[in-house]
């Protein structure tokens, strides 16, 4: 199987620009896409967003799985459709991930994209702190203190009902 790099770089010839230019239209510099290409730094939330505004199948650059396809001529999305679901769930992933300045390491996010998927793909915010604490205490890391004091404080108000 192939590295989160190497579907990055992958999409990127895709496109048929280099890294210059590649890196260019997402407003990084050449050395951190080869950095991402070569799997020295994993892409932040930020990078994949734009990488699916782009039009990138985000899912299968993080898990090597090619379940989504983006319908880039309809614009919009189908709620009741499977695909599309999956990528209002990506893109939950990711805001969720920039709202908490989450910096999850590749097995954290092939952790995390893995429970994703096999939840359907239709998951809401409280599933979803759910997953990512999940993921953090799978790889044995800490979980970030705003994190946990939310996930604590769902898990309350939940037991009280």
């Amino acid at each position: 199987m192939t590295s989160i790099g190497a579907r990055i770089k992958e999409y990127r010839l895709s496109t048929g620009k280099n890294q210059t230019d590649f890196a260019q239209s997402f407003g990084i510099s050449k050395n951190t896409q080869v950095n991402y290409e070569k799997d020295k730094t994993p892409p932040p939330g930020d990078y994949l967003k734009l990488l699916i505004e782009a039009g990138a199948d985000v899912h299968y650059i993080l898990t090597g799985s090619k379940v989504l396809s983006m319908r880039e001529s309809e614009g919009e999305y189908d709620i009741l459709n499977p695909e599309s679901r999956a990528i209002e769930t990506v893109s939950l992933v990711i805001d969720f991930i920039k709202t908490y300045d989450l910096e999850l390491d590749r097995e954290q996010i092939r952790a995390l994209m893995g429970m994703v998927h096999e939840s359907g793909g239709a998951i809401d915010e409280v599933e979803l702190r759910n997953l990512v604490v999940t993921a953090y205490k799978i790889t044995g890391q800490e979980v970030p203190k705003l994190l946990m004091e939310d996930w604590n404080s769902e898990r309350e108000i939940y037991s009280k009902n």
